[in-house]
């Protein structure tokens, strides 16, 4: 998964909800709490994902209003790749 890739949340598809994303950045976190540690390593990846659905188009002033964040990339899945 890259910067410009396009992405669906597995769950959304899962619940037969279609909503696209672009990612537009990616980031390693540091997991905290020995559950989190055990269960993920040390460390994870996210996608700062910016969401657009049938009805709706995100511009670059929709930013603020919150139709993106960040996503665990596990969650994610690559529908398109940017070049």
């Amino acid at each position: 998964m890259k910067v410009g890739d396009l992405v669906v949340h597995k769950y959304d598809r899962e619940r037969g909800i279609h909503c696209v994303g672009t990612v537009t950045d990616i980031r390693t976190v540091e997991m905290g709490g020995a559950l989190n540690r055990d269960r993920w390593g040390s460390e994870r990846r996210e996608a700062n994902v910016l969401w657009s659905g049938k009805s709706w188009i995100v511009s670059e002033s929709d930013t603020a209003r919150n139709f993106g964040g960040w996503f665990y990339i596990d969650f994610l899945e690559v529908i398109s790749e940017s070049r």
